[in-house]
């Protein structure tokens, strides 16, 4: 059923969509990025907001969070957004990650750990944008 749902969103590409970065510049652009492509998006600017805005916001589809950022980083984004929605969909973004808290984010429930640099690429090759 899950898997369903997921299919069911790429293919109607009308996501929820929370990107959380510290970096203003990457935020704008992923987010006229996505929003070009059909998608809603809510922006946070640190991780605090970021979990704020997670628990106020209905019906966010995925979240992407970038891992170093004041507050919060993406790992502990990960852990309290996991622990308002267990099944929520987290994707954690940086090109400063190494292999420990790539598998870390992981072992925290994200979906994926992706390079900043390869995040449009695996976008375009779900289909989330054109």
């Amino acid at each position: 059923m899950e898997t369903l749902i997921w299919v069911m969103l790429l293919v109607f590409k009308h996501m929820k969509i929370l990107i959380v970065d510290d970096d203003t510049e990457y935020r704008q652009a992923l987010q006229v990025l996505l929003e070009g492509s059909g998608n809603i998006v809510v922006t946070a600017n640190d991780g605090e907001l970021a979990v704020f805005a997670y628990g106020k916001e209905d019906g966010i589809d995925l979240v992407i969070t970038d891992y170093s950022m004041p507050k919060k980083n993406g790992l502990a984004v990960i852990s309290e957004i996991r622990q308002i929605q267990p099944q929520a969909r987290i994707w954690l973004i940086s090109n400063m990650m190494d292999d420990e808290t790539k598998d870390l984010a992981i072992d925290l429930g994200a979906e994926k750990s992706i390079r900043k640099s390869d995040l449009s690429i695996e976008l375009r090759r779900l289909r989330i944008v054109n």
